[in-house]
C-alpha cells in the first residue's frame, strides 16, 4: 500500500509539473505581448502547481516590467499636472516688501488689469462686459462674458485690492443687463436708475419757478 501511495503521489507530481510548465510557457507568451496581468496569474499558478525554473525566470521578468510600468505612469502623471491641456497655470507674481524680501502676490497681471478696468468703468455696464447693446440681447453671450469675469475677480481667487468691489460691480451689471425691464431703464436713466435721483425729474428750482408762473393772483 505504501509503495502504491508513493507511485500515485509521483504520478500526481509529474502531472502537476507538466501543467506548471505549460502555464509558465503561456505566461511567457503573455509577457512578450505586454499583458502583465494575465502573465502574473499564470506564473503564480505555475509556481503553486510545481516550482520550476521557467516560472521563476518569468517572475523576474514580470517584476522588472512592472517596475518600468510604474515609473512610466509616474512620469506621465507629473507631466499632466505641470502642463495640463498644454497650458501652464499663471504663476503668482512677486513683489518686494519693505524689508527687501521677495513675497508672492496672490494675483496675476490679468487679474490686476481687470480689476482696474472694471472700477474705471463701473457705471458703463456694456463696457464692463465688452459687449454692444445688440450683443447683450444674446443671453448665452452675456453669460459667457459674465462667467469669465467672475472667475478672474472672485475674492477667493483674486487678492488684488479692489477685487471684491469689482466683483460686486460685475454682478450688479449682469443683474441689470440680463433683465429686460431693468436694462431698458438703465438705457434711459443710466446706472442710478433704481435710486432716488432728482436729475430724473424736475429740480426744486424748476418746480418753484413753474409754480409761481402758473399762479393767478387776484
Amino acid at each position: 500500500r505504501y509503495q502504491r501511495r508513493v507511485r500515485e503521489r509521483n504520478i500526481g507530481m509529474e502531472s502537476n509539473r507538466d501543467e506548471a510548465e505549460r502555464c509558465a510557457e503561456v505566461a511567457i507568451h503573455y509577457l512578450k505581448a505586454g499583458n502583465l496581468e494575465k502573465a502574473q496569474k499564470l506564473l503564480l499558478k505555475s509556481m503553486r502547481l510545481f516550482p520550476n525554473e521557467r516560472a521563476q525566470l518569468g517572475m523576474k521578468i514580470l517584476e522588472r516590467k512592472l517596475g518600468e510600468s510604474k515609473e512610466n505612469e509616474k512620469d506621465s502623471s507629473n507631466n499632466h499636472h505641470s502642463d495640463q491641456f498644454g497650458k501652464r497655470e499663471p504663476e503668482p507674481e512677486k513683489k518686494e516688501t519693505d524689508s527687501g524680501r521677495s513675497q508672492e502676490r496672490a494675483w496675476t497681471k490679468e487679474q490686476e488689469s481687470e480689476v482696474k478696468r472694471i472700477l474705471a468703468n463701473k457705471t458703463d455696464f456694456y463696457k464692463i462686459f465688452n459687449l454692444s447693446k445688440d450683443d447683450v440681447l444674446n443671453e448665452a453671450v452675456l453669460k459667457k462674458s459674465y462667467k469669465k469675469l467672475c472667475i478672474l475677480l472672485h475674492p477667493d481667487k483674486n487678492k488684488y485690492p479692489g477685487a471684491e468691489e469689482a466683483f460686486k460691480v460685475v454682478s450688479n451689471a449682469f443683474s441689470v443687463l440680463s433683465d429686460s425691464r431693468k436694462r431698458e431703464q438703465y438705457n434711459t436713466f443710466g446706472a442710478n436708475f433704481d435710486k432716488p435721483n432728482l436729475s430724473r425729474g424736475a429740480s426744486p428750482e424748476h418746480f418753484e419757478q413753474f409754480f409761481l408762473q402758473s399762479r393767478h393772483f387776484p
